[in-house]
């Protein structure tokens, strides 16, 4: 007879955690947008850095095809990153340019801005 009233209860229980998880990630949806842009901020301020420095960058793109995403490689033409949209200079044929948003980034990867350290035995 325990087993028959375990039951109710367990789906009682389960049905109470998942309706106070549906609100919950409801009222977490403002933490989730100023999370985005603190990373759209910081990703704004490494590709300043790697514009200054002119370090050779390579970019995971969103495309507007779902699912698929571009990898570009290249330089930042532009010396100040100001509005949403970037300009990359190929690294591979050198008169091509492309504009990218700043939203559609979705990893960045950059050559390091010092040169490795030699070791002593090298110097």
């Amino acid at each position: 007879m325990k087993k028959e009233h375990k039951l109710p209860i367990k789906m009682g229980q389960l049905l109470s955690f998942s309706s106070k998880l549906l609100v919950n990630r409801f009222l977490t949806d403002q933490e989730d947008e100023v999370l985005a842009k603190i990373q759209q901020e910081e990703l704004k301020e490494r590709l300043q850095l790697a514009a200054t420095k002119q370090v050779l960058v390579v970019l995971h793109v969103a495309t507007k095809k779902s699912n698929q995403y571009e990898t570009v490689s290249g330089f930042i033409a532009t010396k100040k990153i100001n509005g949403s949209h970037i300009i990359v200079k190929s690294a591979t044929a050198k008169k091509q340019l492309r504009m990218i948003a700043v939203e559609t980034i979705v990893k960045m990867s950059q050559l390091p801005l010092t040169p490795p350290e030699k070791p002593a035995h090298e110097a």
